[in-house]
């Protein structure tokens, strides 16, 4: 029981702070994907099946051939650039089934809002000139741990 908590905590930490940021969730996938292919692979050679072997064979190095999703391509540069010359203002208006989102831009930024009974609420900010930049104050300290309070 204790190794196998031990292994998902190391599983679900190794792939949020290694693995994510290194190959990207697509990157992770293909690579599973590529491991599951494989195993088929070798499962089928053993029991024989030569036809079937070179089928999945073709199918991994197709998988293999795919572009990997690296975390830093996430972020198109030229779309920031072509969004922070746009004029202030509403960029888009959505209309869900719980409540209207609203994107905005104002100065450098881009503001995700919505709407519920006529109260505005600020959802998320981002900044078109730095993208590592956290605006809002609950992004800043979202992760740090509260101080134990003494009762």
């Amino acid at each position: 029981m204790a190794f196998s908590t031990a292994g998902s905590i190391a599983g679900t930490l190794g792939t949020t702070f290694f693995l994510i940021p290194a190959i990207g969730s697509r990157g992770i996938t293909l690579v599973l994907g590529a491991v599951g292919l494989f195993a088929g692979l070798a499962m089928l050679a053993v029991s024989g099946r030569g036809r079937a072997t070179s089928a999945m064979a073709l199918a991994a190095l197709l998988v293999l051939r795919a572009p990997s999703g690296h975390a830093q391509g996430v972020i198109d540069e030229s779309v920031r650039a072509a969004m922070a010359t746009r004029a202030d203002g509403r960029i888009a208006h959505l209309e869900t089934q719980y409540n209207h989102v609203f994107i905005t831009k104002r100065q450098n930024q881009l503001v995700m809002s919505f709407q519920v009974k006529g109260w505005d609420y600020t959802e998320s900010v981002t900044n078109l000139l730095d993208a590592d930049d956290l605006p809002l104050r609950y992004t800043q300290v979202m992760t740090a741990v509260p101080p134990i309070r003494k009762t």
